[in-house]
């Protein structure tokens, strides 16, 4: 699980090196360095343990991950961030409804605000990082 990785000092994270092709999905880098968009993969069906090892490879080789297009209800996403280990309940960031695991990024022309704007999903205050954290756009 993503959780059981080594920790690295703060401000020092590093990629995993990349490793051989992938077989059960398209792996794009963003950039050299960090990010990469995941294509060929339905988030609203469990994905089976090939594919699950596929995308835990992308996120320690990457750092961060993008699913774009994806259609899940607020059960599916939750359950899909469940497969990565407990979910963190941010103390002060607005959740879905019904849905506290469920964070809320969101921003328009009357926004004061725009979360994730100033400060990011971490919780860099908590004894323990969070290591991974599903967010969803509204």
């Amino acid at each position: 699980m993503i959780q059981d990785r080594p920790r690295q000092p703060p401000g020092r994270a590093v990629a995993a090196p990349e490793g051989p092709p992938y077989r059960r999905l398209a792996v794009r880098k963003l950039t050299p360095i960090i990010g990469a968009e995941i294509e060929g993969v339905d988030l609203s069906i469990p994905p089976d343990s090939e594919t699950l090892a596929e995308i835990e490879r992308a996120f320690a080789e990457n750092l961060v991950i993008f699913f774009r297009d994806q259609r899940l209800t607020p059960a599916q996403h939750i359950a899909f961030g469940r497969l990565f280990g407990e979910l963190h309940i941010h103390p002060a960031a607005p959740s879905e409804p019904g849905h506290p695991g469920l964070m809320i990024i969101a921003a328009d022309e009357t926004s004061s605000r725009a979360n994730g704007e100033g400060w990011h999903t971490g919780c860099v205050l908590r004894s323990r990082a969070v290591d991974g954290q599903p967010v969803v756009p509204a």
